[in-house]
């Protein structure tokens, strides 16, 4: 099976041990996480788990279903296809396929906060 690089936002309970227990999800598994990121949103008792992984189409459904079981995790969100999708191109919510700056399947930028495109997180 193929593998690509997927992008997951997690929603939790800004609780203790929560991080620890999607952690022991992954390495129980035997998945990697290939990077991570944690911050509270703008709800105190919410927080967002960034992730992105490298696995087959197959394992990261696995992984978003295991992840919906964890009693701590409101909601699990795919931002693969959002990042670096087929349909926008820069400026519009996704990479842009054949481009410069990029590969094949995807042109290597994405919107930025403040307007304009940078390097796709995913990809680059």
């Amino acid at each position: 099976m193929e593998t690509s690089r997927y992008l997951l936002s997690i929603l939790v309970d800004n609780e203790p041990g929560v991080l620890s227990r999607i952690a022991g999800l992954f390495s129980g598994r035997g998945f990697n996480i290939d990077s991570l990121s944690v911050a509270t949103t703008d709800d105190p008792v919410v927080s967002r788990i960034t992730m992105a992984t490298t696995c087959d189409a197959q394992t990261i459904e696995q992984i978003k279903k295991q992840l919906h079981k964890l009693i701590n995790v409101i909601t699990v969100t795919d931002l693969t296809e959002k990042i670096c999708g087929t349909a926008a191109g820069p400026g519009q919510g996704a990479c842009q396929p054949g481009k410069a700056g990029g590969d094949s399947a995807h042109c290597g930028y994405f919107p930025v906060p403040g307007g304009g495109c940078g390097p796709c997180p995913l990809h680059h």
